[in-house]
């Protein structure tokens, strides 16, 4: 079974302050996959929704241009509740998606962190590294968080070519945005980068990767054919 977008939320809150994610569509045993980017560079607390077992899939912060903290998480079994709550210790957003048809045994690859530390004008292309599937029919997810140099909103103006579900939580007024789209490719191996275009109403810096869930497909093994012509078969009797 070919991994499939389920549903999508997001919200967003200031500093310690709880925002609960309401999802779209949310079945147990999906794949959660969550993106939180807050207004800190040297490093936010975060608080992982109760509900599920959620993994840090990877955690960056920079100075620069003006401070960031964006973080990557997934849940590999969603219990189904619909609803998620997090905790941040400063301003921040969250954005979230759902999965079905994952390997819930397996967790996701992703690519090393791609940055930029500029204070880029916008529109700004984000581009994300390459990241190599373990099976086939996985999903590819993109995500990526921005680092605003000034309160701001943002838009995910242009996916990753073939990326789709794109859900973006702009920070209105405030100094930050997260985002995720998504893509299944059909084989295994490298993917390739993706690159998308932002747009912000200020410059900004920005995290980027690509994620990718595994699926239940497996590829049959295929051995030398089998022979069932008898008038190509050959004897030998030794008496």
């Amino acid at each position: 079974m070919a991994v499939s977008f389920h549903g999508f939320g997001s919200n967003r809150a200031g500093g310690a302050v709880q925002a609960t994610v309401t999802m779209s569509a949310d079945s147990a045993g999906d794949r959660l996959i969550a993106v939180v980017s807050a207004d800190n560079g040297n490093g936010s607390t975060i608080t992982t929704p109760g509900t599920g077992t959620w993994v840090q899939l990877d955690y960056q912060n920079n100075l620069t241009p003006d401070g960031e903290t964006v973080a990557i998480y997934e849940c590999l079994n969603s219990p189904g509740t619909g609803s998620y709550a997090w905790t941040v210790s400063n301003d921040y957003s969250v954005v979230m998606q759902s999965f079905s048809g994952a390997n819930i045994a397996a967790a996701s690859a992703h690519s090393i962190v791609a940055t930029s530390f500029s204070a880029n004008a916008s529109p700004m292309t984000v581009t994300a590294s390459s990241v190599t599937t373990a099976t086939i029919n996985a999903m590819l997810v993109f995500a990526y968080g921005l680092d605003t140099t000034a309160a701001a909103t943002s838009t995910l103006t242009t996916p990753p070519s073939g990326f789709t579900n794109g859900t973006a939580e702009a920070q209105v007024d405030n100094w930050g945005s997260c985002g995720l789209c998504s893509n299944v490719q059909a084989a295994i191996g490298a993917s390739g980068s993706a690159a998308a275009t932002i747009s912000a109403t200020s410059t900004a810096g920005w995290y980027a990767w690509l994620i990718a869930i595994p699926s239940t497909d497996v590829v049959a093994a295929v051995g030398p054919p089998i022979n069932t012509n008898s008038n190509n078969l050959a004897f030998s009797f030794n008496f």
